[in-house]
């Protein structure tokens, strides 16, 4: 059995699932946001790797608004 676990690492100082209030979308706020994201996601995958962690569930919230209109964003 493989071992893992859902979306957050308490260890690291970072968060993937960064997001803001739809009131203050703007189309740089939302790369802005999504860059911050994958990179915390990086710093995650590294770390789960190292210490033996194979599975990790990503969150929605890596691209915020990903399903709703405003995001016209080519983010799939």
């Amino acid at each position: 059995m493989k071992i893992g676990y859902p979306c957050v690492n308490e260890t690291l100082p970072c968060s993937a699932a960064r997001t803001f209030r739809l009131a203050s979308y703007s189309p740089e706020r939302l790369v802005e946001t999504v860059t911050a994201n994958l990179a915390c996601l990086r710093q995650i995958l590294e770390w789960n790797v190292q210490h033996g962690l194979l599975f990790f569930r990503m969150g929605s919230d890596i691209v915020p608004f990903g399903s709703h209109e405003v995001n016209d964003f080519p983010w799939q």
